[in-house]
């Protein structure tokens, strides 16, 4: 079988994480092969799967990612499978977990220009008393993300923000500081395992460390999986301490970092969770 491995232009050799990967699929026997999804020469009808990993910059042309997730949908197996790719790359689905019961961050998003003056951005920063966090809807790693202390700075920024994009507005959570936000990476439905990461803005270096997570977070995140089609290879739920319980921060489906390196075994896992979705597809 003919597997892409789906990454970009930008990152010309695999990383760590994607390099264990592709030998782990060879090992099980899949021909396997880099592939950029915004590389115009790639036939993607000569793959019989194509695994969405590193596309790392979607974020920077999201209307041409959705048209090749679509048409490459069309000729080839893609997963995560192109409906669930689609309705994750905008973080305004957050507001669909809120709505199923899913605690949330506190989360206030904004249509391009729907903050007409400072005055009412500085308003929309009320009652942040331990900062606050602005970002776009569409984003990837810490891209145009920042925190601020400042209403008068903070709302300056918010305002340039939605001038050219969807945005969002959340508290900025101290707990993050103290071990208060993990990655819990999930392979087939299940629960693998959970990294611990240091909050970053504005493209800084991710720290990450393999934590544990606690009873409470693994029921939040089972609440979560409990939700997805069996259909979905891997997701990465986010979480955080907020108010004395564990929040949904983001649900990855699209390209999200396993963490593979920090948990080798979960390299196996994935190609045999990858294994079982195929042959009862």
């Amino acid at each position: 079988m003919k597997l892409a491995l789906v990454t970009c232009r930008d990152l010309p050799e695999p990383d760590v994480d994607e390099a264990m990967l592709m030998a782990e699929c060879r090992d099980a026997g899949f021909d396997t092969e880099l592939a950029a999804w915004d590389d115009p020469d790639v036939d993607w009808s000569r793959f019989d799967v194509a695994l969405i990993r590193s596309t790392w910059d979607y974020y920077l042309a999201p209307e041409s990612f959705r048209e090749w997730v679509e048409a490459t949908a069309r000729v080839t197996r893609l997963l995560n499978p192109a409906p669930v790719v689609l309705g994750n790359l905008d973080k305004t689905y957050l507001q669909a977990w809120d709505d199923k019961g899913i605690p949330i961050v506190p989360t206030v998003f904004f249509e391009v220009g729907s903050v007409p003056n400072l005055e009412s951005a500085k308003l929309a920063l009320a009652g942040f008393s331990d900062g606050f966090v602005i970002k776009p809807t569409v984003s990837a790693g810490s891209w145009e993300t920042y925190r601020f202390f400042d209403s008068e700075v903070g709302a300056a920024c918010l305002l340039e923000s939605v001038a050219h994009r969807p945005t969002m507005l959340q508290p900025y959570l101290p707990e993050v500081e103290r071990g208060g936000e993990i990655s819990c990476v999930c392979l087939g439905g299940r629960f693998s395992h959970a990294v611990v990461k240091a909050p970053r803005f504005n493209d800084e270096h991710e720290a990450v460390v393999l934590g544990e997570a606690d009873a409470a977070a693994l029921d939040l995140v089972h609440r979560v999986l409990a939700e997805l089609d069996s259909s979905i290879l891997y997701a990465r739920v986010d979480l955080m301490r907020h108010q004395n319980q564990w929040v949904l921060s983001e649900l990855e489906l699209v390209e999200p970092s396993l963490f593979l390196t920090q948990n080798p075994a979960a390299c196996t896992e994935f190609v045999r969770c990858l294994k079982s979705i195929l042959a009862h597809s």
